[in-house]
């Protein structure tokens, strides 16, 4: 369950159309627009900051407005509103500069040094109630699994944040974020369902076609998992939003997944298949 793109992190804020005092998302450098058949408006991506001012990624992703919101893991500035990423030592950058939306702890629970945050329970406790008081009005969405098999992680910190149980806290997260990669779709489907337990509206945050687990069974058919995924996300009314894995122009960002979960042809020349078919441009 392992996709990431950055040293230690902490916190990652995210730009939610949806939210009143959220901007559309700045369209540059866009190609001949393609209108769209209708995507979800569930749908976002995942921005890997790296990639720098890339101004066909915009233009991919963003044309005609079918993607409404984004999230990524970094300070990098963009040719795209965004919000940014602190770690535990730039939590001073929350003073005065509140999104609409923030999201928890990338991976806290997951131990690769420069790929998650890694943190212990205890740490992320002070670290999330120091950066609630910053910013009270934001919504907050819960720190990030790698998947629903490190759940007991999530306890123990929503049993350190709010120890009479989430209902009636003013430090309980409004979202549950979470990742999972899989290349079966029922198991998706149980990750999915293991992580509604909280009673909370999800926030599928990272997801594709890949399977990191000894199994590692492969992703024989990317299309076909995509559909039956969308279709599934898009009908489960305790879904609010959800990010598929492979928004970047550099397969070199994917950070181990397969090239198969690529939206954006590698070099960024125009969207793959699968990029069409997340926008709703094909079925």
């Amino acid at each position: 369950m392992l996709a990431h793109l950055t040293t230690t992190t902490v916190l990652v804020a995210a730009l939610m159309a949806a939210d009143a005092a959220a901007q559309p998302i700045e369209r540059r450098g866009c190609a001949k627009p393609l209108k769209s058949r209708g995507a979800s408006s569930k749908r976002g991506f995942s921005w890997p900051g790296q990639e720098g001012q890339q101004g066909h990624f915009a233009g991919q992703l963003t044309q005609d407005g079918t993607m409404t919101w984004f999230w990524n893991w970094g300070l990098w500035k963009t040719d795209i509103p965004q919000a940014p990423e602190w770690n535990g030592e730039h939590l001073n950058e929350l003073d005065g500069n509140c999104p609409g939306m923030i999201f928890g702890f990338n991976e806290p629970d997951h131990t690769a040094v420069g790929l998650s945050a890694n943190m212990g329970v205890d740490d992320a406790v002070w670290a999330w109630k120091e950066a609630k008081r910053k910013c009270p009005n934001s919504k907050w969405g819960s720190p990030a699994l790698s998947g629903p098999h490190h759940i007991d992680w999530l306890k123990r910190f929503f049993d350190g944040i709010c120890p009479g149980g989430l209902d009636g806290c003013s430090d309980a997260p409004d979202y549950i974020n979470f990742h999972t990669y899989q290349s079966d779709i029922q198991k998706l489907k149980n990750d999915v369902n293991t992580m509604k337990q909280f009673g909370r509206p999800l926030i599928l945050s990272e997801f594709a076609c890949h399977d990191f687990s000894d199994a590692h069974q492969e992703c024989t058919d990317v299309m076909q998992y995509a559909r039956e995924a969308f279709d599934f996300l898009d009908n489960d009314d305790m879904i609010y939003r959800y990010s598929w894995f492979g928004a970047m122009a550099d397969a070199n960002h994917l950070g181990g997944v397969s090239r198969v979960n690529m939206l954006i042809e590698d070099g960024g020349n125009g969207l793959t298949p699968l990029g069409r078919l997340y926008l709703g441009q094909i079925e």
